[in-house]
């Protein structure tokens, strides 16, 4: 993260191949947390998912929570797609849950206005004291075609396995562009991520971690 610290291996694992995901603000009305869903269930995910949303009993045929305090279990990635003004306080009660890892898909943070300045610098502090695995915000996701998990609201094919991961600041060039174009070549991707505004973790990091953990070729 931008303390410079290195961020604990398992925490990325977390938040790039977790077996239990908590998406606030979970809503089949919604473009974003509507179509990551989706998109999560029909590429494969075969680990829990928990909707959080307070104006809904049930979403994708699963009961919704009211907060990320009341799931029954700490799961090993939050997805935050809220209006802005609510997402440090849910990073935070995130945190208290005991949720190392947290992607934020909400846009309005620095690349928007002097408020959205502030509010990047506050869920900054709360992820550097929480030593949280922090993705985004301002990001559209990721996909891991390697364990089945597609956290993006944009990604018009199913991603299938390749040996080369694909990392980009624009979530639009990431899975509007070159995923479309290298899946016309038939090049395939092991992770494609989407940094976003990086406040959390940074590109740097997310090319050491792929750096350490690649697989061997078969």
């Amino acid at each position: 993260m931008r303390t410079g610290d290195n961020m604990e291996r398992h925490k990325i694992d977390d938040l790039l191949q977790p077996e239990s995901i908590a998406v606030v603000g979970a809503s089949p009305d919604s473009r974003y947390s509507g179509n990551l869903i989706e998109n999560l269930l029909e590429y494969g995910f075969e680990g829990t998912l928990y909707p959080v949303n307070p104006n809904r009993d049930r979403a994708f045929d699963r009961k919704c929570y009211d907060e990320v305090s009341d799931l029954p279990e700490s799961p090993d990635l939050a997805i935050v797609s809220i209006p802005r003004e609510y997402v440090v306080e849910t990073v935070k009660q995130a945190a208290e849950q005991g949720i190392d890892a947290v992607l934020v898909i909400t846009a309005g943070f620095s690349e928007s206005d002097d408020r959205g300045k502030e509010l990047e610098k506050e869920l900054q502090t709360v992820a550097e004291e929480n030593g949280i695995a922090l993705s985004g915000p301002n990001t559209i996701g990721f996909a891991n075609a390697s364990d089945s998990v597609t956290a993006s609201a944009i990604c018009s094919r199913e991603p299938r396995e390749g040996s080369i991961a694909l990392l980009s600041q624009s979530g639009a060039l990431a899975f509007a562009t070159f995923f479309d174009r290298a899946r016309d070549k038939d090049v395939d991707f092991s992770k494609i991520i989407a940094t976003g505004n990086e406040t959390g973790l940074s590109m740097t990091e997310y090319i050491e971690y792929l750096a350490e953990t690649r697989r061997p070729r078969s």
